[in-house]
Parts: structure tokens; sequence; C-alpha cells
């Protein structure tokens, strides 16, 4: 129970940790939140998991700072062109048009977690074959 009383209705300790890809260098704009998400072979090396995800926890009905900051920092690409792009800073917001940008990554990132890992239909069965290779 990383996150006391997690059953609870309306828990304000209750949080959603989400796995993200560290160290992306894109060359481009990123278009498509799975970009970010790790993919199973990254997931599948346990011994390397802590240096190429990094685990960021969501509270409810709160703002992210790590989750905006790591927007921030792999989105400025998206953001190339503009005449403010020289005003953006990873820690902290300065560019309205830039932080509604990663705003909307956020949104979109969070939607196809939730999509992907939380909302996958899959049956008592597979899952316990999953965890426990005996099926």
């Amino acid at each position: 129970m990383f996150s006391y009383g997690f059953c609870l209705k309306n828990n304000k300790f209750d949080s959603l940790r989400v796995r993200v890809v560290v160290g992306t260098a894109p060359q481009g704009k990123i278009e498509d939140p799975n970009d970010l998400l790790p993919t199973e072979t990254i997931l599948a090396d346990q011994e390397h998991l802590g240096t190429t995800t990094e685990l960021l926890q969501i509270k409810p009905f709160k703002l992210s700072p790590d989750l905006l900051n790591y927007l921030r920092s792999v989105l400025m690409n998206n953001f190339v062109g503009d005449e403010d792009h020289i005003f953006i800073l990873v820690s902290t917001p300065r560019v309205l048009a830039y932080e509604l940008l990663v705003v909307e990554f956020a949104i979109k990132l969070l939607d196809t977690y939730v999509k992907k890992t939380l909302l996958k239909r899959s049956s008592l069965a597979k899952d316990l074959s999953k965890k426990y290779d005996c099926y």
C-alpha cells in the first residue's frame, strides 16, 4: 500500500503512478504520447528500468510539477519556430503558449496511459499466468 487508504472514496492521499521514458532526445516533434510511455521491452529489462524510465506520482485534482517539468523538457522541439522559444525554462512556466501545449499534451499522455494500462481488458487466468507464469 504505497498510498494509504487507496480504496477510500475521495482519498486525498491516493495517487496514480505513471512510468515514462527518460533520456529521450527527439530530433523532431513528439506527436504521439505513446512515444513517452515505455514499451514492453523496456519494462522487461528490470536491471536498467531505473535508468531508462522515471516513475511520476500523479495526485487527483492537483497539478503535477514533476509531470509538467518532464513534458517541458521533452516537448521543446514542438515549440521550435516560435519567437518565444528562447524564453522556455524546464523548471518553471514562462511562455503561456508553451504551457498550454504542455498541459494539452499532459492530458493526452494521461488519457493514453489509462487506455493502455488501466483499462486493458484481461481475464483473471491471463493475469495470473503473467504474474506467476504457471497457467
